[in-house]
């Protein structure tokens, strides 16, 4: 069978497409409040941009959020995962006419690479595992793969260590409620707890994360488990249609004795969260050493989180 012809048009972005950045993304299966432009160009001068919105019979119907350092195209660093957002009933040849034109698109500019992180398919509504198909038969080499963690709602039952832990906590009589005081979680148990198990610093400053929640009061939530007048734990979700994210998670010394994030990552996944579809722990693998933190799957596993890949694929266009 002949192979369909699909005439794709491709536009680098610029501030007078956002109106059809966001029909895409408004309509799209596998995006998300953080592929939005607002989102993106919170990061200021930080990334070069280099996205770009396709076309099929004039219609925009995929966007590509990128950036570009020196010949190489990153889709997005600023991002936590990119590759093609798609609309909905997208065909395989849409898609593949649409990589098509990507790529001659990047190797008009003398770009040198493309590099594609894709999302795990907790966050898309269709399965689009014709993409890495497609990136794969083009050349495209995994050059990264971490493992997400994430729990399908509703929440089933957990084993019965970890139901013997969480009843214990109940007894703690803690108060699980939504906050504002971004600053307080990030000086006092965020950055302390950061430092002293990994050495490094939150991705995000509470006044960037100020700035997000500002525009999305909505996707951007802070919760905090106290006992009397003391936080004792808390946790920063990011939240899409159908996924509730853990960006950050920490607690105090006494938070940690007591179980304090056990008893609100109950309350978040049992209450708050239940009508999700899922509720997800994020990434597992350190980018700098490419090391599971295994401890930590651990954890995760005891609420019934199972896991999903994420890759970093990488096609060279020289």
């Amino acid at each position: 069978m002949l192979k369909e012809v699909v005439s794709i048009e491709i536009k680098a972005y610029s501030h007078t497409l956002e109106p059809d950045w966001q029909e895409v993304l408004e309509n799209s299966v596998n995006g998300a409040f953080f592929h939005s432009r607002k989102f993106i160009q919170y990061h200021g001068g930080r990334f070069e941009d280099a996205s770009a919105i396709l076309y099929y019979k004039n219609s925009p119907f995929a966007i590509f959020p990128a950036n570009q350092r020196e010949k190489r195209i990153y889709s997005h660093q600023g991002l936590s995962f990119g590759g093609l957002i798609l609309k909905n009933k997208t065909t395989f040849a849409q898609l593949e006419a649409a990589l098509d034109a990507l790529l001659e698109h990047y190797y008009s500019l003398s770009v040198q690479s493309i590099e594609f992180r894709l999302g795990p398919q907790i966050y898309s509504q269709e399965n689009l595992e014709s993409l890495e198909y497609l990136l794969t038969s083009k050349g495209a080499e995994q050059i990264f793969s971490d493992l997400t963690y994430a729990i399908p709602m509703p929440a089933q039952q957990r084993g019965r260590t970890k139901r013997w832990k969480i009843r214990k906590s109940h007894l703690q009589q803690f108060e699980v409620f939504e906050s504002v005081e971004y600053q307080f979680f990030w000086e006092n148990l965020l950055k302390p707890n950061l430092q002293e198990r990994y050495g490094v610093k939150p991705t995000h400053t509470f006044e960037e994360v100020l700035k997000l929640k500002k525009l999305f009061p909505n996707e951007i939530k802070l919760f905090l488990a106290s006992q009397g007048n003391e936080v004792l734990g808390g946790v920063c979700v990011f939240e899409t249609e159908g996924v509730a994210h853990l960006q950050y998670i920490a607690a105090s010394q006494i938070g940690k004795k007591l179980r304090a994030l056990d008893y609100l990552i109950d309350e978040l996944v049992h209450q708050v969260y239940k009508d999700k579809r899922w509720f997800d722990f994020g990434r597992n693998v350190d980018s700098n050493t490419n090391q599971l933190n295994r401890g930590l799957v651990q954890w995760k596993e005891s609420f019934g989180a199972q896991p999903f890949l994420q890759k970093t694929l990488q096609i060279s266009l020289i």
